[in-house]
């Protein structure tokens, strides 16, 4: 899962077959990748993500794909 489409430079589409290719290097089928975009989390390196909205979104993604396993990557700050 991505939490944005990474367009803030206008090269998504790029930022997208990264994501893709990155997912296939670990073996993650391109069906199971979900690139979510919600304007509550920005692409802009300016900004800062409320961290109970990215726990919010990724809750409910957990629950609806029934994810066993979260890897976060960028997450400094937890919901309180």
């Amino acid at each position: 899962m991505s939490s944005c489409v990474g367009n803030y430079y206008g090269i998504g589409s790029v930022r997208k077959q990264e994501l893709y290719k990155s997912a296939q290097s670990l073996g993650i089928s391109a069906d199971r990748v979900i690139l979510h975009n919600d304007e509550r989390l920005p692409d802009d390196p300016s900004s800062n993500w409320d961290p109970c909205v990215v726990n919010t979104v990724v809750a409910d993604v957990v629950i609806r794909h029934d994810v066993k396993l979260v890897i976060p990557l960028a997450m400094t700050t937890w919901c309180q």
